[in-house]
């Protein structure tokens, strides 16, 4: 904008305008709208399909995963889940969000419930805590907050080559980006969606607009109507 203000002042003062167009030029412009990072259908099936589900660690990895990519927790709501959280007689959790404090209720879908199970009974540990997702290794307490779930998200997307371009963001909150934008893709509308994300402010799931490019194809406007000929322009 500051650019195209000095060019149509130079304009001006050149004679090549009959008049300073300068005025015309916004002084401001929009706020940008965040490029949101997601992984494809076909890059969570990678992703999930690199976990060794045979396996302790594995069998834990898989069902938090799944909560993520699924439901769309956030990994702190992730780490503090309970076992008492998990409804199964009305198939759904249930918890106090961490950073709004305020409560969700979600579906427990037939694949995340079944990985939870299977967590249950043949991956952790005996244990007096709490929490439902534990550390592999003595003291079998729970996961640590910063970087736990980070860490292991960008691990299996590293083993399946997801995001790993320099600069690329990875981490859970991709997997919950990603859920958003399917949702928004099957034509979900937005306060459903921030319902399911449990959003405090219903104006904090726009950013995902950005990932529905289908949609936002029919958004665009052509040029018909305003073409300039070569004539104009010499």
């Amino acid at each position: 904008m500051s650019g195209l203000r000095s060019f149509t002042r130079f304009a001006a003062e050149s004679g090549l305008t009959p008049s300073d167009l300068t005025a015309a030029v916004p002084k401001s412009f929009g706020r940008k709208t965040a490029l949101i990072p997601t992984i494809t259908a076909e890059e969570e099936e990678l992703l999930l399909a690199a976990v060794d589900r045979t396996t302790t660690v594995g069998k834990r990895d898989f069902a938090m995963l799944l909560l993520a990519l699924r439901l769309g927790l956030r990994s702190i709501d992730i780490i503090q889940l309970k076992p008492t959280d998990i409804k199964w007689r009305t198939n759904s959790i249930s918890i106090i969000q961490q950073k709004i404090l305020r409560r969700l209720e979600v579906p427990l879908l037939t694949d995340v419930g079944n990985a939870i199970i299977d967590y249950l009974l043949n991956g952790r540990p005996e244990s007096n805590s709490p929490y439902l997702f534990l550390r592999i290794q003595a003291p079998y307490i729970n996961i640590a907050p910063r970087g736990g779930i980070y860490n292991m998200v960008a691990l299996y997307m590293e083993k399946a080559n997801i995001r790993q371009e320099i600069g690329q963001r990875r981490g859970p909150h991709c997997l919950r980006h990603s859920l958003a934008a399917r949702l928004l893709a099957d034509e979900t509308p937005l306060p459903v969606i921030s319902g399911v994300l449990g959003h405090a402010n219903k104006n904090s799931t726009k950013v995902y607009l950005s990932t529905d490019s289908e949609h936002l194809r029919l958004c665009a406007l052509g040029l018909e109507g305003i073409e300039v000929s070569s004539k104009a322009l010499s």
